[in-house]
């Protein structure tokens, strides 16, 4: 189960200011983290999916979450682990049953947990 600084699953972004996810009437965003953060598992990849209708456009990225400061990176897969390593963004993470909330400067992600 979930609870603060955990996320796992598929999720849909229902509202977004962060220009990584600009949600727009006609633009969604679905995130699948799979098993996602676990006790033993801080790192992985997510698919994020892209869906202005009829187009969908998935991309892998890496995700790394520091429970120290409850912090999630998302960022290049290729790069995972590496000193050359590309974040996407660092937020600051938010989780509980069914949804989580994405804060980074001024911007914030909400999702929600929706079956796949």
């Amino acid at each position: 189960p979930e609870s603060k600084g955990r996320l796992a699953g598929f999720y849909k972004v229902v509202a977004s200011n962060d220009p990584q996810f600009p949600v727009s009437a006609t633009r969604e965003y679905f995130l699948d983290f799979g098993k996602g953060i676990q006790a033993d598992r801080l790192s992985g990849s997510v698919a994020i999916s892209q869906r202005e209708n009829p187009v969908v456009r998935i991309r892998i990225v890496a995700w790394q979450y520091f429970p120290k400061n409850g912090s999630l990176a998302i960022g290049h897969p290729f790069a995972e682990g590496s000193r050359r390593a590309v974040a996407a963004g660092v937020w600051q993470l938010r989780a509980s049953p069914g949804s989580a909330v994405l804060r980074r400067d001024r911007y914030q992600i909400v999702l929600h947990r929706v079956d796949p």
